[in-house]
């Protein structure tokens, strides 16, 4: 009996459900973040998203990514002479189909954070009732744990005081299966109390998440496994006329960009090569932006109004990024009519770029008739 009131005192005090974290230090001494700091009307602005496996679960305790969860952290200095108002719920994650995601309650996180009783069910199967309730209470325990770090950490709504500062954490709701942060907008609305002039921070996110493979919900696993040549010889010729897409130029981190031109061109030689669309190139989009008056670097807010103008069906979009000898190229598909992301795959290629040929050949095709399976489909239940 001794051993089995032990061994409910061990399960009190050191149960399995724990939460252990450190707080991710301020943006002020991070030099990353400093690089790419935004500033507006006096305001200035750092932004970090938490997207790293280890970096989630070092900060938060757990992979929120696997949650459908980006913690951002934003550092706002207010360099004017009048107050700056601040109200988080008005904050808002733009994507490159123009959804738009507001901040998550803490309730919203801590529900999908919390630490489970039946993950510690296998205590009570050891120790019986025993176990159970130890486990319950450490379990209950671990979940306020949770709350209350998770709230002591939040961006706070209010007025910024001329000359001061503030820092906190935000969470948004994000696709599961997310495989990069390009063409996502943080938008930020603020007031002068003053003057009452209006002012938007926007701050461009960047970056793949390159140890997440694409989620199932992005493309099918059956449709992994067709057999793209008998496929295509069944899709193609459903096609009165060719498919009107818009190609814009591949993202890339900095330092890369001419491979990320080569591949940008490639991936247009490849469209070419299959001769199912009617393409609308990077350079013919830069003119387009010059006639409109359209700001190069707000397209991506405006891909869907690039699209319309350019009396396009879909978007395509693409992301590089290198690390050593390896490439993570992401492609993604934008139904202009819809807004809504219709395909998301990505290649993983290892070795000199000039050899890539044949292998990326093989994974347009694949997009390719992915595409015009959903068109089709389109097509086949009257929407086009």
């Amino acid at each position: 009996m001794k051993r089995i009131l032990l061994a409910v005192v061990f399960l009190l005090v050191y149960g399995c459900a724990t939460h252990n974290t450190i707080r991710p230090p301020t943006l002020n001494f991070d030099l990353n973040a400093q690089s790419n700091k935004i500033s507006e009307n006096d305001v200035e602005c750092i932004v970090k998203a938490y997207y790293q496996k280890s970096k989630l679960e070092q900060y938060f305790g757990h992979d929120l990514l696997e949650y459908g969860i980006l913690p951002v952290h934003i550092c706002l200095t207010n360099k004017s002479n009048s107050n700056i108002g601040i109200d988080t719920q008005f904050i808002s994650i733009v994507d490159i189909t123009g959804s738009s995601s507001s901040p998550k309650s803490i309730d919203q996180v801590c529900n999908k954070a919390n630490k489970s009783y039946w993950r510690t069910a296998g205590w009570g199967v050891l120790f019986g009732v025993f176990g159970i309730i130890p486990s319950a209470i450490n379990v209950s325990n671990t979940n306020k744990k949770i709350r209350s770090d998770y709230e002591s950490r939040i961006l706070q709504s209010g007025n910024l005081v001329a000359g001061g500062a503030t820092d906190g954490i935000l969470f948004f709701s994000v696709r599961k299966g997310l495989n990069t942060l390009s063409g996502m907008t943080l938008k930020i609305p603020l007031i002068n109390r003053l003057t009452n002039e209006k002012t938007i921070l926007s701050y461009s996110f960047s970056g793949m998440i390159s140890y997440r493979k694409p989620s199932s919900t992005d493309v099918e696993e059956k449709d992994r496994k067709i057999n793209y040549t008998d496929y295509a010889k069944k899709e193609i010729p459903k096609l009165e006329n060719k498919i009107r897409i818009v190609m814009l130029d591949f993202d890339c981190p900095k330092g890369q960009e001419n491979e990320s031109s080569a591949i940008t061109n490639l991936t247009l030689d490849t469209l070419y090569q299959i001769q199912c669309f009617d393409i609308c190139t990077p350079d013919q989009i830069k003119q387009l932006l010059k006639e409109t008056q359209l700001q190069m670097s707000g397209i991506k807010e405006n891909v869907i109004k690039v699209g319309n103008l350019m009396s396009a069906q879909y978007i395509l979009i693409g992301d590089m990024n290198k690390i050593g000898n390896e490439y993570w190229i992401l492609i993604r598909v934008i139904d202009v009519e819809t807004a809504k992301l219709i395909i998301s795959d990505r290649l993983e290629y290892e070795g000199n770029l000039s050899e890539i040929q044949d292998t990326y050949l093989g994974f347009i095709k694949k997009l390719t008739l992915e595409t015009l399976k959903y068109c089709n489909a389109k097509k086949d239940i009257g929407e086009i």
